[in-house]
């Protein structure tokens, strides 16, 4: 239905589509039958809602508070936050981890994985439990955390060899969600200029030396900045 009234789906990702109409442009993000849009024509956004009311039932709760599980705070300056506080608190229950012991970092700065803490005869109780968390974790990373994105990915490659200690070692990064649940991500408004560039885009990446010890791999990474 929204091919119909106008709407293009963007090459980059099929499920948000873009309509532009001379200077108005409104954004849908769909997931399901939920919507998180963004538009500077309200007109055009109203108009857009009473095509769909011909076909669906449709709400309007704006502005947006909660999507898909994120908490959205907007604030007077115009800058918007993040938050997965509440999914924090369900997984914790989900895994059994309501009274954990909170933890200051996701990982120890030393932690290592050995030959001995992976098995090629897995428990399948184990390798569950790690696949499941893992799952919950790789959602926070999605949205609002990138501070795990490490601690997840590195221990993500063992999980079908795991053993309890790659479980414990998942189980400190829900100890460290709990303790920094209220932890968000902020956006802010507008464009800050930078020597003279009013759009700024600074991209930052290193690599370790080899630090698998099973096939002597590095590990890479990256991090990219915008006007900061």
């Amino acid at each position: 239905r929204l091919k119909e009234f106008g709407f293009v789906a963007a090459t980059s990702d099929e499920c948000v589509f873009v309509l532009r109409r001379g200077t108005s442009v409104l954004i849908f993000c769909t997931v399901a039958d939920d919507i998180l849009q963004v538009g500077n024509d309200p007109e055009l956004l109203q108009e857009a809602f009473a095509y769909l009311r011909k076909f669906y039932t449709v709400t309007d709760d704006w502005p947006v508070t909660w999507y898909l599980g994120l908490g959205f705070e907007r604030h007077a300056d115009g800058s918007i936050s993040l938050n997965q506080s509440a999914y924090v608190d369900k997984c914790l229950e989900k895994h059994g981890l309501t009274h954990i012991n909170p933890k200051a970092t996701p990982m120890q700065p030393w932690f290592q994985i050995s030959p001995h803490d992976v098995t090629e005869n897995p428990d399948p109780a184990v390798v569950a439990r790690v696949r499941s968390k893992l799952g919950s974790l790789g959602y926070f990373c999605l949205w609002t955390r990138p501070d795990l994105l490490f601690a997840v990915n590195m221990l993500a490659r063992y999980a079908t060899k795991a053993t309890q200690h790659i479980e414990k070692a998942l189980d400190r990064i829900f100890a460290y969600l709990k303790a920094t649940k209220h932890y968000t991500l902020h956006f802010r408004a507008g464009k800050t200029p930078h020597r003279g560039v009013s759009d700024l885009l600074n991209g930052y990446t290193d690599a370790s030396d080899c630090d698998c010890p099973f096939t002597r791999r590095s590990t890479g990474g990256y991090a990219v900045y915008f006007n900061e």
